[in-house]
């Protein structure tokens, strides 16, 4: 059972840098450079002190819930997450904390709850727009 949970863990591991390995490599080779995106940084003020096993993500999506760039795996420690869009644009731009499901038998009981974060107007090439996300233990309150 242990080595199942590895597994799992090592294979979404490998998934993600792949894809962010990917994504710089395609940046590369149509010569686009930072100034020409839309720079989103996301960033994340963890006030919680117990420790969290389960995966989350941290996703950029537009009104429409699409993903503007790839997702990535939130790392502890790791406070700011930058996310690149072809602009200029125009819309809602939403960052989030989501839990990843990846099977109900391996979740842990502390889960993390994070309000959206919202931004809209328009956004240039060579901005950075900041999001801070804030998760809690608590879920929110209706």
């Amino acid at each position: 059972m242990k080595a199942t949970k590895f597994y799992t863990v090592l294979g979404l591991a490998i998934l993600f840098a792949t894809a962010s390995i990917a994504g710089n490599i395609n940046e590369k080779k149509t010569g686009t450079s930072v100034e020409k995106l839309i720079r989103y940084r996301v960033n994340i003020h963890m006030e919680v002190e117990k420790s969290i096993c389960n995966l989350y993500l941290v996703k950029i999506v537009d009104a429409f819930d699409r993903e503007l760039a790839p997702a990535k795996a939130y790392v502890p420690g790791i406070s700011s997450y930058d996310f690149f869009e072809r602009g200029p644009a125009e819309g809602i731009r939403i960052a989030r904390l989501v839990k990843y499901n990846y099977g109900g038998h391996f979740e842990c009981l502390t889960e993390l709850f994070t309000a959206p974060a919202v931004l809209s107007g328009k956004f240039m090439n060579g901005e950075t727009y900041r999001f801070d996300l804030f998760p809690t233990l608590e879920p929110p309150r209706e």
